[in-house]
Formats: structure tokens, C-alpha cells, sequence
């Protein structure tokens, strides 16, 4: 029964007997055929391979397996991420949170990861990236002051004015969007 290994497992977490509870999960994922479960359980191993057993290779082996059983599951992505981030590997990160965009994610999600892949992207000298991710942004918060002066950073750096202009057009009149407007030389005040 998948629910007992389950609850087995995670008396195992109690006593800190890690090879067991890994082991109790990866018999409950085998017993089940309740894909959101198993990514559960994935989510699960591979946080216990990452956290306490300090084992990145198996937690994100874990992560992946759990992504691909479960392809709305953005949580193990969120979660590959963090061992990415920490690790400092750009690329991988990038994939990430590329993949997790695609998943479809909450706004405030999409946001922070846009906003973040253009950071990274811009850093990697990948403008038109940097511009697309920062473009998706304003499409979930037209006003937000870190994506409009992220574009405006890119953009002039770059003469990349039609994207400029296509963020700004988005922009609802706020004090920050029109203080960078009128910067810009964009409206009449």
C-alpha cells in the first residue's frame, strides 16, 4: 500500500534514518499509479537527498524524476532551481526556469521568474533574451518598477527602441512608469 510506505517513510524521517526513507518512498512511487503522488514522493526524496544527505547529483536526479512523472508539476522545478542557483550554473538555472515558465505558473511566479531570467540572460549577453524575458514580465505587472528599468537599462544600452517603446506602451500612468517616461522624453510633462 503506497499510503503506508508513505507514513512508514516518513516515521523514518523522524529518527533520521535517511537510506530508509528514501528507500520507503521509491517502493511507494513503484506502488502507485497516481502520477501527483509520485511526484510527491520524488519532491520528497530528492529534498531529503538535498538537504541531509548533501547529495546534489541524486537531488536532482530526484527533481527530474519528479518533474517528468508530473508535467504540471512546478514545484521540483522550483526545487532544481535552488540546487542551480546555489551552485551557481547559469545555464542550467536558465533551462530551469525556462521550463517552469512554460508549465504555465501562478502570476506573481511567472513574474519573479521572468524577472530573473532577464537578469540572467542580460548578464550571459543575451539581449533579445533579456528583452523577451523582461517584455513577459510587464505583460503579468505593466508598472513594475524593476522590469520597466530593466527594459530601459537593455534597451539604451542596446538602441533597441521599438522594444522600449512596446514596454512603455504596456505601462499604466503610475508615478514610477511616468517618471521614467518623462526621462525618457516620452511625455509632455
Amino acid at each position: 500500500d503506497p499510503g503506508a510506505l508513505h507514513e512508514l517513510a516518513r516515521l523514518c524521517d523522524q529518527v533520521a534514518d535517511w537510506p530508509r526513507a528514501i528507500e520507503l518512498r521509491q517502493r511507494a512511487a513503484a506502488a502507485t499509479d497516481d502520477r501527483r503522488l509520485q511526484a510527491e514522493l520524488f519532491l520528497e526524496i530528492g529534498r531529503i537527498e538535498d538537504e541531509q544527505r548533501k547529495d546534489e547529483a541524486a537531488a536532482l536526479a530526484a527533481f527530474a524524476r519528479a518533474a517528468a512523472v508530473d508535467e504540471r508539476n512546478t514545484e521540483a522545478l522550483r526545487a532544481e532551481a535552488v540546487v542551480h542557483r546555489r551552485a551557481r550554473r547559469t545555464d542550467r538555472l536558465m533551462a530551469t526556469l525556462e521550463q517552469e515558465l512554460v508549465r504555465g505558473v501562478e502570476p506573481s511566479r511567472r513574474l519573479a521568474a521572468d524577472l530573473e531570467l532577464a537578469r540572467l540572460r542580460e548578464e550571459a549577453g543575451d539581449v533579445d533574451g533579456a528583452l523577451a524575458a523582461t517584455l513577459d514580465a510587464l505583460s503579468v505587472e505593466p508598472d513594475h518598477a524593476t522590469a520597466l528599468a530593466g527594459l530601459e537599462r537593455v534597451a539604451r544600452a542596446q538602441g533597441r527602441w521599438a522594444a522600449l517603446a512596446t514596454g512603455l506602451r504596456a505601462a499604466t500612468p503610475t508615478p514610477g512608469a511616468d517618471g521614467l517616461q518623462q526621462s525618457l522624453g516620452l511625455t509632455g510633462g
